[in-house]
């Protein structure tokens, strides 16, 4: 994983190095939200808008024969003109708790790993939805924090 992450501070895109070195990669969604663009950002991105939408997600790696592990938390920033700022059902349905919260109650990461295989069904934690809401309960503090630092990290930063 050192030398991947090696790659990937050099300029190489996250999943694909991933991907080179016969990882299997899944993106554990634990927020979306509207964020308020800052004035770099809106130059980067060729807009006047103000808002755009914004996801945070765990990024899991798995090589066969192993037990998944998280690489670290990932920001993805959409330019309002690929994505517009509003959340929609879609956006809501594919936020889980995070991971830490989700072991506290007893589902391993080789579970979650498992159902975020599966995140395209609808009913894809059914079975565990009591832990499911008791991890995502304790996420939100969290998550809500990781929100405001982000905010705070993008306003800070200069040109």
């Amino acid at each position: 994983i050192l030398g991947i992450d090696k790659k990937i501070r050099e300029g190489g895109m996250i999943g694909k190095t991933f991907r080179e070195h016969k990882y299997e990669i899944r993106k554990n969604v634990i927020d979306v939200f509207t964020l308020l663009i800052p004035d770099w950002l809106k130059k980067d991105f060729a807009t006047d808008e103000n808002f755009a939408k914004a996801r945070v997600s765990e990024f899991y790696a798995k090589k066969k024969g192993h037990e998944p592990v998280i690489y670290g938390d990932v920001l993805e920033v959409y330019s309002p003109d690929f994505r517009g700022p509003t959340i929609n059902k879609v956006d809501i349905a594919q936020i889980n708790p995070m991971t830490e919260m989700f072991e506290h109650t007893g589902v391993s990461k080789e579970k979650i790993w498992s159902r975020l295989g599966e995140a395209s069904k609808e009913d894809e934690w059914s079975d565990l939805e009591d832990k499911f809401e008791e991890a995502k309960k304790e996420s939100l503090p969290i998550v809500f924090d990781l929100r405001k630092k982000i905010q705070n990290f993008l306003e800070s930063k200069q040109d």
